[in-house]
């Protein structure tokens, strides 16, 4: 039996399709396996390649390369996801710190043409080597793992917001 490997975001990067609008196929079920919350213009959903545990990304669902083309109802439902996935973090790891990161551009290091901005639980390292981590990224991580840790994430944010 073939185990089928899903693209690398440099696949999608060199064929110009987008690695987070793909809605079929395994990147759906990859991102079902790893959500955290589903909102109404974006959603959160842990790094298939985590720098530390809790590496989450927030992502728009319409398809925009850069933050300055967001619409203002966008901005605002990312800001407030980002603030209460602070308090998820407070609850999953302990800890009040974060480090909130996008990269917007080719120069900046963008290689998803797609807005989407990671966050990381920041006490789990010194700050500096999250930032090592940023830059020399892990493999990528274990799929059951992933799809546990997302559960639990995503089981304490229906506990602290239990409306949409």
């Amino acid at each position: 039996m073939t185990t089928k490997i899903p693209p690398t975001r440099d696949d999608y990067r060199i064929s110009n399709e987008c690695y987070f609008c793909q809605d079929h196929g395994d990147y759906a079920e990859e991102i079902n396996n790893r959500l955290v919350y589903e909102g109404t213009l974006a959603r959160v959903v842990l790094d298939r390649s985590p720098s530390v545990t809790g590496h989450v990304l927030i992502i728009p669902k319409r398809h925009v390369e850069r933050m300055e083309t967001l619409s203002d109802e966008e901005v605002l439902e990312i800001h407030k996801l980002k603030i209460k996935l602070n308090k998820v973090f407070t609850i999953a790891y302990e800890m009040t710190d974060f480090l909130d990161m996008e990269r917007n551009g080719a120069g900046a290091g963008q290689k998803i043409f797609h807005v989407h901005y990671h966050m990381y639980p920041a006490n789990r390292l010194k700050s500096s080597d999250i930032l090592n981590e940023i830059v020399i990224r892990g493999p990528k991580a274990d799929d059951d793992e992933l799809q546990q840790e997302s559960k639990r994430l995503a089981k304490i944010w229906l506990d602290l917001y239990p409306e949409r």
